[in-house]
């Protein structure tokens, strides 16, 4: 088939190729455009060119055969010792040869690569001239295939090299340049040109940040975190850290990467993103877990796979099976635990849901060797560590940058906290109610999220809080792990749970978060352990329930023997404080939490009514003979309005004898104790869905 006269015009026009040198090249016309043929002498591959109605808008024009390597178009030799042109086009390499000087040779790559893979023998002993498309001084992909073109001729033996720099702008070839000239003038310009060639490229051209990025846009999913980080997606699930954004900038800067350009890079994606509105979500809008082997849908426990549009940041480094089993963890949870399983589970199991913030804190506390820690760090191995951090109660408070810790994790889990007062708890309790706080990063900038961990702590002495409401205890589940193992633990036990079982729990984390969700709030915590817990975190109540007696009272105003003044209270429980080793608290909070605890009253005392409390305070010889925990059955743990759960008993307080009549904190031995209350969850704090 020849070539048509629309073809051969607009070759003769539009691109300087002789008429001569269309027919030596073989050039033909097909259905959709124009076929060329490229021949080395050994291998010979015939390329397409579409017309401009085939092409598709920003599609490629010219096609090279699917699995074909590059080969170089040996179009013509060069006579006796002249230089071979290697020029860079399908038309462009077939324009010089129309004007280039006869007895050069011109052979042709179809791109600034072209030539790679192929033979360069021919150049041994050979001046070569290289050119390329005027882009060649400003896109740093083509100074790259120029210089890296010149080490494999040297390697070759050339005995020159030297580029050939078209004039012109942009992607304009050797072709479009000369189209533009006269044709009596084209044969002299390329002479000039040809002898103005250089063997210095110069300085590389800096690369492109707008193309790189575009590009890596293009070919990764990528959002914007909270932090103004730009987050690229990998393996499942999107990743947020600056480390992550290096590895991705490496892959595409290659040898160009440095700190400027690669801070350069992150700044104008960040700002497409922006602009764009692709940011990461604060939560998941349905709860569906991402896990190694993809999406679980906590609610039916169907898997899926995984994909970028679940804005997915958590994946948690095991393996869904819904067959696997775990008897050793079964098994060692009811020796360790044996009232508060299935509790402690379904509060383990609201971390595994991206769609909320736990409203409650995990707290385990028991003797040393009881099993807490252990239960810590099953819950760390289903987290995964990446996504776990371990920032205490008192962190929270006293260091401004511990909260930034939290954010982009799931659990946060701080074992053998210590027992030392925490005075502030607007943090935490912020965190477990799902508002923004605003995040420091030490050399780093100020941010705002909100809280998706869940707080697990383990101690052996709970820690005392300054919180007068019931805010804190409300955001807490106490889990009392009461046996130690000390001297007959089986360090195989955890061994194995942790290394063979972790997808059973998983399993059965999963039914507990969905008991949870069909009941729509929390199980009833134990009675007497969250009255323990109450009392153990409060010192007005440890104070109370160790060294006071309450007592019965029916008026607003009461006999100096059946109470002191706040003051006076006020300077007795200081002085037990610092006897104890524990800070001194103001006279306001104090007694903004003794009349929190039941039995305890405003009142006016004496003659001279001066503003009391029904409280007399032991002497202190007395202090600490009744055990505090022991003393929760005798004081339990009421809601706010029940002040006239009352049995009386006869006391000396440490200012004389002040006989009364006393409250439950006091029941005389022998005396039964009053059943307490259950403490519902379900009324204080619902889990709602």
């Amino acid at each position: 088939m020849s070539i048509n006269e629309v073809h051969r015009d607009h070759l003769i026009r539009e691109h300087a190729i002789k008429p001569e040198v269309i027919e030596a090249a073989g050039v033909e016309s097909a259905e959709r455009g124009m076929v060329f043929t490229w021949t080395d002498g050994v291998r010979t591959v015939r390329q397409a060119r579409l017309d401009d109605a085939y092409r598709q808008a920003g599609g490629p024009r010219y096609l090279w055969p699917e699995g074909e390597k590059p080969v170089i178009n040996r179009f013509r030799e060069p006579e006796g010792d002249a230089p071979i042109i290697l020029a860079e086009g399908t038309c462009q390499h077939l324009a010089v040869a129309s004007w280039a000087p006869e007895k050069h040779g011109v052979y042709g790559i179809m791109g600034c690569w072209g030539w790679s893979g192929c033979d360069l023998t021919w150049a041994e002993d050979r001046d070569v001239l290289v050119m390329f498309d005027a882009d060649l001084t400003t896109n740093r992909d083509v100074w790259n295939a120029a210089n890296a073109l010149k080490d494999a001729l040297e390697l070759e033996g050339a005995r020159s090299i030297r580029f050939i720099l078209p004039p012109g702008s942009g992607k304009d070839g050797i072709d479009d340049v000369l189209a533009r000239r006269p044709e009596d003038s084209r044969t002299p310009f390329l002479t000039r040109l040809i002898s103005k060639a250089t063997e210095k490229l110069g300085r590389p051209p800096a690369s492109s940040n707008k193309k790189i990025a575009k590009k890596i846009m293009t070919e990764v999913p990528m959002a914007l975190s909270d932090e103004g980080t730009v987050a690229i997606y990998r393996n499942g699930r999107y990743l947020t850290s600056a480390d992550d954004f290096n590895m991705i900038a490496t892959e595409y800067l290659g040898g160009d990467f440095s700190r400027g350009f690669r801070d350069n890079l992150h700044d104008f994606i960040a700002g497409q993103l922006r602009l764009e509105g692709r940011f990461l979500p604060e939560s998941a809008s349905e709860p569906i877990v991402n896990l190694a082997n993809g999406m679980l849908d906590l609610r039916t426990g169907e898997l899926k796979p995984h994909d970028p549009a679940y804005m997915s940041v958590v994946q948690l480094p095991i393996e869904w099976d819904p067959d696997a089993t775990c008897p050793t963890y079964e098994a060692w949870l009811k020796l360790v635990i044996p009232d508060q399983a299935d509790d402690l589970e379904e509060v383990a199991s609201t971390m595994l849901d991206p769609s909320r913030t736990p409203p409650k804190a995990a707290m385990l506390f028991g003797p040393s060797r009881s099993g807490k820690s252990t239960f810590l760090r099953i819950m760390v191995d289903i987290a995964g560590k990446e996504n776990t951090s371990a920032v205490t109660l008192h962190q929270l408070t006293e260091n401004r940058f511990a909260a930034a810790n939290l954010y982009g994790k799931i659990l946060n889990s701080a074992a053998e906290i210590s027992a030392r007062h925490v005075d502030d708890l607007t943090v935490f309790k912020m965190m477990t109610g799902e508002d923004p706080i605003h995040a420091d990063r030490k050399h780093g900038r100020q941010f705002m999220f909100k809280n998706r961990a869940l707080f697990a702590f383990s101690a052996n002495e709970l820690p005392t809080v300054s919180e007068s409401s019931r805010a804190y205890v409300e955001r807490i589940k106490p889990f009392k792990f009461g046996q130690s193992f000390a001297g007959r633990e089986d360090p195989t036990i955890e061994e194995k749970i942790r290394r063979e079982e972790l997808p059973g729990v998983l399993v059965r984390w999963v039914k507990a978060w969905q008991r949870l969700h069909q009941r729509g709030r929390y199980m009833d915590t134990k009675a007497d352990v969250q009255a323990e817990f109450e009392t153990r975190s409060d010192r007005v109540r440890q104070f109370v329930m160790e060294c006071c007696v309450i007592h019965k009272v029916d008026s607003v105003t009461i006999s100096t023997d059946q109470g002191m003044t706040k003051s006076e209270f006020a300077k007795a429980f200081n002085a037990w404080a610092e006897k104890n080793h524990s800070p001194r608290m103001a006279p306001r909070k104090i007694m903004d939490r003794v009349v929190t605890i039941a039995g305890v009253r405003e009142v006016r005392m004496g003659a001279a009514k001066s503003r009391a409390v029904n409280v007399t305070v032991l002497p202190e010889s007395q202090w600490g003979e009744r055990d505090s925990v022991a003393g929760v059955a005798d004081l339990p743990a009421l809601p706010l309005d029940c002040v006239n759960n009352k049995i009386t008993s006869t006391h000396k307080d440490m200012g004389g004898n002040r006989a009364g009549t006393a409250t439950a904190a006091t029941a005389p031995s022998g005396a039964a104790d009053p059943a307490p209350p259950a403490v519902t969850d379900s009324d204080d704090s619902p889990f709602d869905f």
